[in-house]
């Protein structure tokens, strides 16, 4: 290859690489995040704004009067029922779960492309 060719050549490179970028960015620059879904149960006693812990007998949910729960005690309303919560409407391209929880007025979730992909608000 001839010397001359060599920065030519480099500077093709870069703009197929600049074109690359900007094509990327102009297709993902209003897409949501794409979120994997936490266990629901789990998900569900952070929602409600408990702790959550694990430990050898379980998972548990810690409610701001010391008591606990199981996580899916507490997600079947088997325990807990007083601690219930209501949970805000979720914003653009937060997080949902659709079991629980809704998105604003105006929005709607997104579909579930992949089983562990978290549906959005959109």
């Amino acid at each position: 290859m001839k010397e001359s060719t060599k920065p030519l050549l480099l500077a093709l490179i870069l703009l197929v690489l600049l074109i690359w970028v900007g094509i990327w960015y102009e297709y993902n620059r209003d897409k949501c995040p794409s979120i994997d879904a936490e266990t629901l149960h789990w998900a569900y006693c952070d929602h409600m704004g408990y702790e959550r812990v694990a430990n050898e007998s379980g998972l548990f949910c810690i409610f701001d009067d010391g008591s606990s729960c199981d996580t899916w005690e507490f997600f079947y309303s088997r325990c807990g029922e007083d601690k219930v919560r209501d949970i805000a409407p979720r914003k653009k391209c937060e997080s949902i779960y659709i079991y629980f929880e809704g998105c604003e007025e105006g929005l709607v979730p997104s579909e579930q492309k992949y089983l562990l992909e978290q549906p959005h608000c959109k």
